[in-house]
């Protein structure tokens, strides 16, 4: 039996949907497949959910082949959530293509070209730049980090330090901008006292060992 390769990982599960339909229709055998990462111990990846289309290795090119033909002549399937998007959000979409899957990209740029939007590299410039504005803008931890880190920090452990120092110290980067720290200034001042505790935890374990 032949064995089926990667083809497309995405978030997104509309756009392996698209891809899948594409490959039906044209006979091209394929899998898809669900990827949930394991969830580590800040918690951040609960409920995440990956997803992937398969095709044998020897349809590789082909679907790769058949695919951007497919956009390139006249794609537009029914119900894609980028057919929603207005023509800032589609200019977006393509500002910053490592942010996007390239049937993403491609799909955008059809789309942009059927609404007869004329893009120049300063309203790409504008895009990109307030798309990245966003990106950095610092996140608010969930309930579910916070609560268990302070259980942890609370019980003693050195989990409860690293979900702490996740909290305190976690940063986003773009390429080309320079970094921020992740969270706001409340969700770090929860890895404050987070690493206050685990302070007070660690000094009772060692006095309390060393009598």
């Amino acid at each position: 039996m032949e064995n089926y390769i990667e083809f497309k990982r995405t978030l997104d599960k509309e756009s392996i949907n698209a891809i899948a339909e594409i490959f039906h229709s044209n006979q091209i055998e394929f899998i898809v497949e669900d990827a949930k990462p394991s969830v580590d111990i800040t918690f951040t990846n609960s409920g995440v959910i990956e997803y992937l289309i398969k095709v044998k290795q020897s349809d590789f090119e082909k679907a790769s082949e058949l695919l951007a033909s497919n956009i390139e002549d006249n794609l537009e399937i029914e119900d894609y959530y980028l057919n929603y998007y207005n023509d800032e959000e589609l200019i977006e979409v393509i500002s910053l293509p490592n942010d996007s899957n390239q049937f993403d990209i491609d799909y955008a740029n059809k789309l942009i070209e059927k609404r007869g939007i004329v893009i120049n590299e300063n309203k790409l410039e504008k895009a990109k730049l307030k798309k990245e504005n966003e990106l950095l803008e610092p996140e608010k931890a969930k309930s579910a980090i916070i609560l268990g880190g302070y259980l942890l920090s609370i019980l003693g452990g050195w989990i409860g330090l690293i979900v702490a120092m996740h909290l305190k110290y976690k940063k986003k980067e773009i390429e080309g901008r320079e970094s921020v720290f992740y969270y706001d200034p409340k969700s770090r001042s929860h890895g404050d006292s987070m690493l206050i505790l685990v302070l007070i935890w660690a000094l009772i374990w060692f006095v309390y060992f060393n009598i």
